[in-house]
């Protein structure tokens, strides 16, 4: 909470921001929802501010909905908000029933995705380093199928429409200097096609990919991302992850 963080009681708050004490209060406990107006007057003080983020979507977002939500009592909102969550535990337990295990006679599938995920992110380069030559898929696809210890899909309607991949390292050698010693699970890849996003597929086959190196030992998971792909960032970011390493590039 910006508040506590700062070291701010709610009445000192209040005599900063010129907003009242009990205002505040209900703010803070949910009973009412304050315009953005009135968050910058209470963020001010406690050296903070509302930051604009570009939202991937966005001209899909259900502006009526939000606009539903915004004109219901905060007894109503909290109706509302179990309900949503009680429909999004039930599409998570969906998507969970469409995981299984890789099979030989998917690969087919896989590389037609792996060709089609290293077309977004040649896309999304900013500085048009990627490039993805024929064979891309299958290469790929060859050596995750080589490295991994564990590969899932997800199937729907008879058809694999997402995929995921996770490999295990023993920590040996100059390793052991800076981290103690285990054993390092990785997701090597994590692919969802795209009309089939938004549907828990994608932490469906991260849950599943997370079990399987629990039960391998693992004491930490890492997973690799490309700088551009902000959407998978705020996703991990979302189910525990944190940035642990940045690698810059500078064009000569």
């Amino acid at each position: 909470m910006a508040r506590r963080r700062a070291g701010l009681s709610q009445r000192e708050l209040a005599r900063r921001s010129r907003i009242p004490q009990p205002s505040i209060s209900r703010i803070e406990r949910g009973r009412v929802s304050p315009t953005v107006d009135t968050l910058e007057r209470l963020l001010r003080p406690c050296r903070m501010e509302l930051e604009p983020v570009d939202v991937p979507g966005e001209a899909e977002i259900d502006w009526a909905a939000i606009r539903e939500r915004l004109a219901m009592s905060p007894p109503e909102r909290v109706l509302a908000a179990t309900a949503d969550w009680r429909r999004l535990q039930a599409r998570r337990r969906r998507a969970r029933r469409l995981v299984r295990e890789y099979r030989e006679n998917d690969r087919a599938a896989l590389v037609a995705h792996m060709d089609a995920f290293g077309e977004e992110l040649a896309a999304m380069d900013p500085v048009r380093r990627l490039i993805r030559i024929d064979g891309y898929g299958e290469a790929l696809v060859a050596a995750m199928l080589q490295e991994a210890s564990r590969v899932f899909v997800a199937e729907a309607a008879g058809r694999v429409v997402a995929f995921g991949a996770a490999n295990l390292h023993e920590r040996s050698g100059r390793e052991l200097v800076e981290v103690p010693a285990g054993v390092t699970g990785r997701i090597t890849e994590l692919y969802v096609e795209p009309r089939r996003r938004g549907r828990s597929l994608g932490l469906a086959l991260l849950e599943a990919l997370e079990e399987h190196l629990r039960e391998s030992r693992c004491d930490v998971v890492r997973i690799e991302l490309f700088a551009a792909n902000r959407a998978a960032t705020r996703f991990y970011e979302r189910v525990g992850y944190e940035i642990r390493d940045v690698d810059l590039l500078k064009l000569l």
